[in-house]
């Protein structure tokens, strides 16, 4: 071991040789703990789909086809007369259950399971639904379903009940919408220790039943020989399918036979089928054909069709899936396409898209150039010409992204080489067999007898640990950061995704440890004689199916590839040096910073064991929310820290290096900013001073994901707001002018407020159940019952089981005094602000949502109260002040307008009369002066004078009666 190295400082003989002993005391209990460990029995979970009626019999399994729910209960239930059961009622079951028990060592399951059983032991099982390719048909739903298996014994006899024969059962749940499920199982933590294991309970819908009620393939027929020839020194083949949401999986590439290996249990069990298909070979001048061979190819699973080539003829078949299609929409028989077209390859695209699943296919002869490109949708294929124009060939009209060099760069003995065109070239030819793009990193690769990995298809890296003198047959990828490779000499390589490190699992020296090892376990799934038929991931883990020559006897088995163990191996045979990183909680209520510290392990028996199970460098580390977190990390003499960014134009990465020399350290911060991308967040890491030690390089890579990822936003929930406040208030009062788009709530009420995360992109929703800061602890505004606040107790913290908000509107505040403006109760709109930043640890995403809020019924303020008080009573006093005194003078009113009106009308007819008299006396003196014309002018006048008055006063002394 390297020698310890300390900070500068006076020397501690004391604390040296404290030091010394208890090495020496973790070397003498080094066997004590491994015999505790070989103590511990490795217990593993089983796990067998049944049918109902098989309930309770031994040795049966069944295959999951038959969806419908059972009808057959009345006699279950009939016995169930304490049950709160109607025995009116009609109950459907659940056609099949899933069998567990569990065993150890070499004893048997049946003594294993009553142990389990008497101390307490239960299985608790997790089924989880994965969601369907085609979300516009079916909804995204993230389902999980968690169940206690009840024991149950088995209806074989037995001479005494303490020792019959039991196992566990729990029904198998179908949803619409999935035909892909992870059954989970765990212990209850009683009883013996059982590790927790996942099981692939998948539907096949390529099984029909006979009049027998025996199951028969509609692809073809089963072949129940495995014969040698079909394995032995036939070189390995690709496994291709939709990641994550094909039920049945297909593998071709038997020689001279058109037989494939099907599977609906990821290879935990398998199928060797005999296709029904014409086995056509059809040659011609556009067209030309070699020689004819009845060997499947390619061959390519879906989520419900399966395609194969054989020879240059492409065939597909779909399965009949209810669940799915919500029809029988299956294939009767296989079904040729691209007929007249000269088909090279297959080629898969791993990744669904749009509610529907791809494949290419490369032309060769007449349409050399051309991709028909296939589209799967519900069951239903077709294909496209591409390009529509001309062949690619032809490339005048295409724009070149990178050309390829004609040789090998020589690297120098560096570990990779960016490509820019000015390096120097060995001379090796670069022969370019394939291209991989990785859709979630980024990530494109271009390898043949090298490997370049690019971000951005134009500036290209040469990885130079992989040897020229090499050519990959393909690349297996887990779609999770890691990458296997595979050689035409059945050569397995490793490479973390996005470093530029290659490592070699087989042959290697870390396989020949693990072998010795397995080999004295006694393994059953290690001979000398095997050959490699297939290498795939599942759930992040690389599996190899495996064809085994043991006492002239074949099997075929799927075995696990310990990439951490084999790393391991090598690292140890190189005498590293490790050290432990681990988590020590953020540092600030707002950032996301995470500070690392480094601890020494003890001894490689510790490495070996590990917090969680991966000892090994270069082994990626993510950064989740949650309890502490430790990864293993490899350190050199000189460390040096690197970022590798997936898009430089959308991400920024700043990293400063700090030296502390009092501690021998040094200090990395690293900040991860999302760069014109709406909603992300940002995102500090500070990996905390660790002490360099000398020795080989080794590596840790730790991706960081800034969140949110783009189309996810949060919005408010008005639909089940307003149900969960009309529960809780009894009431509901909407404004007295409805809007359908803004409904409002009562002022008096308790607002409960419920949000959503939403997804732009797939319309998908789902209630958000984090925390939330809505309002400040003193506001004058609203108020809560909730006694959770941020650390600064600024902020109350919400979330989906907060006790709710009541409103105050205290003076100062915006919604104080509101004024009136109909005789209707105020109303007030509400910008309100929604953040999880700092408060929120179930996720790293950083969400903030301004929305309106309509509240009515505010309370006016005291002042504005007590004014339109006094206005209202002062006009109602002035109203009835007015009415008094009316009721009061009205009488003397109608008398005063009588004598007025007698008044008028006296002078009315006194003006009549003077007219009418007027002109009796002007008649009289004309006459008069007619007789005595002569008379003079002055008597005249006095005359009528004398006649004017006279009526006067007969006026005056006898009043006119009328």
């Amino acid at each position: 071991r390297c020698p310890a190295m300390y900070p500068a400082g006076p020397a501690w003989p004391k604390l040296r040789v404290l030091r010394a002993l208890w090495a020496l005391l973790a070397v003498l209990l080094a066997p004590w703990r491994l015999w505790a460990k070989e103590d511990i029995q490795e217990c593993i979970w089983h796990v067998v789909l049944i049918k109902f009626e098989a309930v309770g019999e031994e040795g049966r399994s069944d295959r999951f086809f038959d969806l419908e729910p059972l009808e057959s209960l009345d006699s279950v239930f009939s016995l169930l007369v304490d049950a709160p059961t109607d025995q009116n009622e009609k109950y459907l079951g659940f056609p099949y259950y899933l069998k567990i028990n569990y065993s150890c060592g070499g004893e048997s399951s049946e003594a294993q399971v009553r142990k389990g059983h008497l101390t307490g032991l239960k299985p608790l099982v997790l089924v989880t639904f994965q969601s369907p390719v085609n979300f516009h048909r079916w909804k995204i739903e993230q389902l999980q379903i968690q169940m206690e298996a009840a024991p149950f014994r088995s209806k074989e006899r037995c001479n005494a009940e303490e020792v019959c024969t039991m196992s566990w059962y729990t029904p198998m749940p179908i949803k619409n919408g999935s035909v892909v499920m992870y059954v989970d199982v765990r212990s209850n933590g009683l009883g013996p220790f059982v590790q927790n294991k996942r099981f692939h309970v998948n539907i096949n819908g390529f099984l029909q039943k006979q009049q027998d009620n025996t199951l028969q393939f509609t692809v073809g027929n089963e072949i129940f020989n495995l014969i040698p020839r079909y394995f032995i020194n036939v070189p390995s083949r690709p496994l291709w399918h939709t990641v994550n949401q094909t039920p049945v999986l297909i593998l071709g590439g038997i020689p001279d036979e058109k037989s494939v290996l099907l599977t609906d249990t990821s290879f935990t069990d398998f199928f060797l089928v005999e296709l029904n298909i014409d086995s056509c070979w059809v040659g011609s001048f556009y067209c030309p054909q070699a020689s004819f061979t009845a060997t499947i190819y390619d061959a390519i699973a879906t989520e419900s069709t399966l395609f194969i080539r054989q020879n240059q003829l492409v065939y597909y078949f779909t399965g009949t899936y209810v669940t799915l299609h919500e029809s029988n929409q299956g294939s009767g028989s296989w079904v040729r396409v691209l007929a007249n077209e000269c088909i090279k390859k297959l080629c898969p695209v791993h990744a669904h898209g749009n509610g529907s699943e791809y494949i290419m296919a490369l032309t060769t002869g007449k349409r050399e150039g051309y991709v028909h490109f296939g589209t799967i949708t519900d069951g239903r294929v077709s294909f496209e010409l591409l390009p529509r124009q001309r062949s690619v060939c032809e490339g005048n009209y295409l724009a070149i992204l990178y050309t390829i060099p004609e040789f090998i760069p020589d690297a120098r003995g560096l570990e990779f080489l960016m490509l820019l065109g000015t390096e120097s070239h060995t001379t090796f030819l670069m022969v370019p067999k394939g291209m991989f793009y990785n859709q979630y990193s980024n990530l494109l690769y271009i390898w043949g007898n090298f490997l370049l990995q690019s971000y951005n298809y134009e500036n290209f890296i040469y990885l130079a640990d992989f040897p020229k003198e090499q050519s990959i047959k393909y690349l297996v990828n887990s779609f999770r950061g890691d990458m296997a490779i595979v050689t035409e000499t059945e050569e397995i390589w490793y490479l973390l995704e996005g470093s530029y490190r290659m490592y070699k699992l087989f042959p290697s020296r870390g396989w020949e440890v693990h072998i010795n090892l397995q080999v004295m376990h006694q393994s059953s799934v290690y001979t000398p004689n095997e050959t490699m038929v297939t290498l795939f991931y599942e759930d992040t883990k690389l599996y190899q199916l495996v064809y085994l020559m043991k006492n002239q006897q074949g099997q075929l088995v799927k075995r696990h590839v310990p990439v951490e163990q084999l790393l391991m191996y090598q690292q140890l045979s190189n005498h590293y040096f490790f050290k432990r990183l681990r988590a020590v909680g953020a540092s600030g209520r707002a950032s996301r910073r995470k500070r690392y510290r480094s601890c020494e392990l003890e001894g490689e028996e510790e490495l070996a064991r590990g917090h969680d199970g991966e000892g090994v460098p270069g082994r990626r580390s993510h950064m989740g929310k949650g309890p502490e977190e430790e990864r293993r990390l490899g350190l050199k003499s000189t460390v040096d820290l690197g970022v590798v960014l997936a898009d430089p134009g959308c991400i920024e990465a700043v990293v400063k290096q700090k030296f502390l020399i009092n501690r021998n350290s040094v200090l990395f911060r690293v900040r991860l900013r999302g760069e014109g991308v709406p909603g992300w967040g940002r995102s500090d890491r500070r990996w905390a001073p660790f002490e360099p030690s000398p020795g080989p390089q080794a590596g840790l890579l730790t991706p960081s994901f800034l969140p949110p990822t783009p189309g996810y936003r949060l919005a408010f929930d008005i639909t089940y707001t307003l149900q969960y406040n009309r529960l809780q208030n009894k009431h509901y009062f909407d404004c007295v002018r409805v809007d359908p788009e803004m409904p409002c709530f009562l002022f008096r009420d308790v607002f409960y407020p419920f949000f959503l995360i939403q997804d732009l992109v797939t319309g998908d929703s789902g209630s958000f159940q984090g925390y939330t800061v809505l309002h400040r602890t003193h506001s004058l505004i609203w108020t809560t019952k909730n006694t959770t606040t941020t650390k600064d107790s600024a902020f109350n913290i919400m979330s989906h089981q907060s006790l709710g908000i009541e409103w105050l509107c205290l003076e100062n505040s915006p919604c104080y005094d509101a004024v009136p403006h109909t005789i209707f109760a105020p109303e007030f709109f509400f910008k309100v602000l929604v953040s999880n930043r700092g408060v929120d640890k179930s996720t790293y995403c950083d969400y903030q949502l301004i929305f309106l809020l309509h509240i009515h019924g505010l309370p006016l303020s005291a002042k504005r109260a007590f004014f339109i008080l006094m206005v209202s009573s002062s006009v109602f006093i002035g109203l009835v002040t007015l009415y008094i005194i009316f009721c009061l003078l009205l009488p003397v009113m109608v008398k005063a307008w009588n004598s007025l009106r007698w008044k008028i009308n006296n002078i009315i007819m006194s003006e009549s009369y003077y007219t009418y008299t007027s002109r009796n006396c002007s008649g009289t003196s004309e006459t008069r002066s007619t007789v005595s014309s002569r008379a003079g002018s002055s008597d005249s006048s006095k005359v009528a004078e004398a006649n004017q008055r006279a009526p006067e006063q007969t006026w005056k002394k006898k009043p006119l009666v009328t």
